[in-house]
């Protein structure tokens, strides 16, 4: 199936990236501080990037929910033919999805660790330590999920990797425009 991204697709992928690559450098520096850097202005810049990344991941979902919707039933139908490739793409997604959540989740409580719903968080974790072993682990797990979302595409070509670089109806996938356009899909 082609799939043409938009130039706000590719806006906002970029913009995910950029925010997720400050979120590892930062986090990394946080967890091993291996240069002389204000260790407040990293932590300020983490959360800051982490609040970005909320608010991006939030518009995306909105715009998922009530922009121009996927075509739904070619994705099962794929799934359902036993399109490994696409069940591979979809499994990824909800790993980065899930790991995004679960991010989102102990940052915050780590960030209040005391204030009401993440106080239960802390608790139910175990502290503020498991908290953060958590978030920790779940970091690096987001990370392998990333690289396995970049490295998906390249198994079946450059065109394809390169597809998100192409905005807007022009020949992705190396295929005519006459195929099935991505408006909100992933």
């Amino acid at each position: 199936m082609e799939r043409r991204h938009t130039a706000a697709h590719a806006i906002i992928h970029w913009l995910l990236l950029g925010e997720a690559l400050v979120l590892v450098v930062t986090g990394s520096y946080l967890h091993n501080p291996f240069i002389g850097a204000p260790h407040g202005l990293s932590v300020f810049v983490h959360v800051s990037t982490g609040y970005l990344m909320l608010s991006t991941v939030g518009f995306r979902l909105y715009w998922l929910i009530l922009g121009e919707p996927p075509d739904w039933r070619a994705e099962m139908k794929m799934l359902a033919q036993r399109d490994w490739s696409a069940l591979s793409r979809y499994l990824i997604y909800v790993l980065l999805w899930i790991t995004l959540a679960g991010l989102a989740l102990t940052g915050l409580a780590l960030r209040f660790p005391t204030s009401g719903f993440y106080a239960g968080v802390v608790h139910r974790l175990g502290g503020v330590v498991a908290v953060r072993i958590t978030h920790y682990l779940l970091a690096w797990l987001f990370v392998s999920a990333l690289l396995l979302h970049t490295y998906q595409p390249l198994l079946h070509g450059l065109r394809y990797f390169t597809a998100i670089f192409v905005p807007t109806g022009a020949r992705a996938h190396g295929q005519d425009n006459s195929g099935v356009r991505s408006g909100a899909g992933p």
